[in-house]
């Protein structure tokens, strides 16, 4: 079943349609539709009220179900909680819609570019305003041009290694000859 045959029976059994109407309207199986019906929440006629027969004269077109809402960023039909609070189908969509609208409560400075950005998350608040600040904080904080001294551990050769890099040999010929005589003192 694709996405917007979906929707149009979530909308149809929110106008209190039966299961028949709907499958007779879009060309399924009764059983299809009523399957789809429970598993979302729609179904329950305690919940819709009493679903009126085909000979019941139908009232004016009312308002959506509250227990169904409508993602603000992507439009997706999702159960409501009971307070009808939810704006959101997902934290991944209210995550797109707030640095669309950058509405964040709180603003924070990153310490490496002096940008103000918002802060959505209090329990885990981001230090830096994007991942390239993040990487000169990490990487070339002290220094861009720093350069690491490492010594081969075969051939005793000296080696100049940009930013923070580290290595044990200059060459894998050294560290093949490194493992086979490993290989030679383990046995």
């Amino acid at each position: 079943m694709d996405h917007e045959t979906a929707i149009e029976i979530t909308l149809l059994r929110t106008e209190r349609k039966s299961y028949g109407d709907i499958a007779e309207r879009l060309g399924l199986s009764v059983n299809t539709v009523k399957s789809y019906c429970l598993r979302h929440d729609l179904g329950d006629n305690r919940i819709m009220g009493p679903i009126p027969s085909r000979n019941t004269r139908l009232k004016p077109k009312r308002e959506p179900h509250p227990l169904i809402g409508y993602c603000v960023e992507c439009g997706t039909v999702f159960k409501q909680c009971k307070n009808g609070s939810r704006k959101f189908c997902s934290k991944l969509c209210a995550g797109r819609w707030h640095r669309k609208h950058g509405d964040g409560k709180f603003k924070q400075i990153c310490p490496i570019c002096g940008k103000e950005y918002p802060v959505f998350d209090l329990q885990k608040p981001r230090k830096y305003c994007s991942q390239d600040c993040y990487r000169t904080a990490r990487y070339y904080l002290e220094d861009p041009n720093r350069t690491t001294e490492s010594t081969c551990l075969v051939c005793g050769k000296k080696m100049v290694l940009p930013g923070h890099k580290t290595r044990k040999f200059c060459s894998h010929e050294c560290y093949h000859i490194y493992q086979r005589k490993e290989d030679i003192e383990v046995k």
